[in-house]
């Protein structure tokens, strides 16, 4: 009888500590997860701030392109002036002013590329910044990808380790029902052998 009880309570033990040692292996994993979830969330904060900084780059670069549009559309009108006021004087024989309006319309077109040319290198600079940062994103969106698939692979190994514990749960409740059918028909049988070793009358 000891030795049937101290095989059972050995079994039980040992169901008992691989219970254990599965809910902690679970609970590395919850914690492991947890981390995880951290990283994501913080992923997903700095792809927000990518975003915004994109939307006022893209915004830089539309208003950039309206005054750029508006002072090319001005230097046209300003060279069409010109050219008209030069025909009045030419017109009429005036060299000098002619000369003079033709100077001016050097000028304007200096100053034209001149402001045009800075423009232009203000926009390759917001185009640089916007390719940095989508390449970022990119990389930020790929890293979420990759967590993402890690992060589901472990899920699926939490649900291995659970369907594992309740198998294991099972026989421990099926090894407690034997062990309590096998004590009620030693305390049967332990009653029977009382009853015939009792002293008849």
């Amino acid at each position: 009888m000891n030795v049937f009880g101290g095989s059972q309570a050995g079994e039980t033990k040992k169901i008992i500590s691989d219970i254990q040692s599965s809910n902690k292996t679970l609970q590395n994993e919850i914690n492991n997860q947890q981390k995880e979830i951290h990283n994501i969330k913080s992923n997903v904060v700095h792809l927000l701030t990518l975003e915004n900084r994109m939307s006022e780059l893209f915004n830089n670069y539309i208003e950039t392109n309206t005054t750029l549009s508006f002072i090319l559309s001005s230097i046209d009108s300003v060279n069409a002036e010109i050219k008209r006021i030069t025909g009045i004087f030419d017109e009429n024989s005036l060299p000098n002013h002619g000369s003079y309006i033709s100077d001016l319309n050097t000028l304007m077109n200096v100053f034209g590329s001149s402001q045009a040319g800075e423009t232009k290198k203000t926009i390759s600079k917001l185009d640089d910044s916007i390719k940095i940062i989508r390449f970022e994103l990119n990389e930020k969106m790929s890293q979420l990808e990759n967590n993402t698939k890690i992060i589901e692979q472990k899920l699926s190994n939490i649900v291995q380790l659970t369907e594992n514990l309740k198998f294991k749960v099972s026989d421990l409740e099926d090894n407690v029902d034997y062990m309590k059918s096998q004590i009620s028909d030693l305390v049967e049988n332990d009653a029977e052998i009382a009853e015939i070793k009792k002293p008849k009358e």
